[in-house]
């Protein structure tokens, strides 16, 4: 456009592109990284012209933009993804509330290392998870190769009642059998374990005091048979014996003999 002021000036005025038009302003939104922008509905936008909560790299048909009691939760591992809030919860998430997205940022990342467990098997994962397991952080940034973690002598380790578990030396508080596995079980069986239980013996008793009944008793006759026997009462001690039996009579007197022979 060319207006002539009246100086005799010529002005040449350049038009410019609009953000609307095919000029650089719009070649450069779209060298901007996209996404999916969540508010009252979903739509794939930057972040710069996203009004509402933007998620990076995404598409609106991947379905990351919450709905209903959705909100964004988030692992131990730092991974975000949807869920009610208690569905997270019960996963040991932590749900970021009702109507939040996975935006960037929105989980924390923590770092990674190198885990040992206890019979020197490695593994990578944060410190928590690490504890959670049972295994022991070797620091961020550590790695499984070469294996950081101290060899063990591992063997089974035999409990009194006759169990197993695969252990390394100074965790048994058993009979430890070095390089030995529970597949199959080498802990024997403790002494009595083919004895029947003393309540089993005690039912058998009561079972074998039971069929001991006449067959035609009804359970009135059972039941008053079962009251006497546990009223009857202790026997009494054996009568006491009678004194010693009294002695024989006295030899009969001595007849003389000379008057037996003076008889007629």
């Amino acid at each position: 456009m060319r207006w002539i002021l009246s100086s005799g000036v010529v002005l040449v005025l350049a038009a410019c592109n609009g953000g609307g038009g095919d000029g650089a302003g719009t070649q450069g939104d779209a060298a901007l990284p996209s996404g999916a922008c969540c508010g009252a509905t979903c739509r794939e936008s930057t972040e710069a012209t996203c009004v509402g909560q933007f998620v990076p790299g995404a598409t609106c048909a991947e379905g990351v933009c919450p709905a209903g009691d959705q909100g964004a939760c988030c692992t131990t591992d730092g991974t975000c993804g949807l869920a009610e809030g208690a569905v997270c919860l019960a996963r040991g998430s932590d749900f970021q509330g009702v109507g939040t997205a996975c935006t960037a940022g929105r989980c924390f990342t923590p770092e990674v290392g190198a885990c040992c467990s206890p019979l020197g098997e490695c593994m990578v994962g944060n410190e928590q998870r690490c504890f959670l397991a049972d295994f022991t952080y070797q620091g961020p940034g550590t790695v499984c190769d070469p294996n950081p973690c101290p060899a063990r002598d591992v063997g089974a380790c035999c409990a009194d009642n006759g169990g197993c578990q695969l252990l390394d030396r100074p965790r048994c508080r058993g009979r430890f059998q070095s390089g030995l596995t529970c597949e199959p079980n080498p802990c024997a069986p403790p002494p009595d374990a083919g004895r029947p239980p003393v309540d089993a013996m005690v039912d058998a008793a009561r079972d074998a005091a039971t069929d001991a009944t006449p067959a035609d008793a009804t359970p009135a006759d059972a039941a008053a048979d079962a009251v006497a026997r546990d009223a009857a009462p202790v026997d009494a001690a054996p009568p006491v014996v009678d004194a010693a039996p009294p002695m024989p009579d006295a030899a009969p007197p001595r007849v003389d003999a000379a008057i037996m022979d003076a008889q007629p």
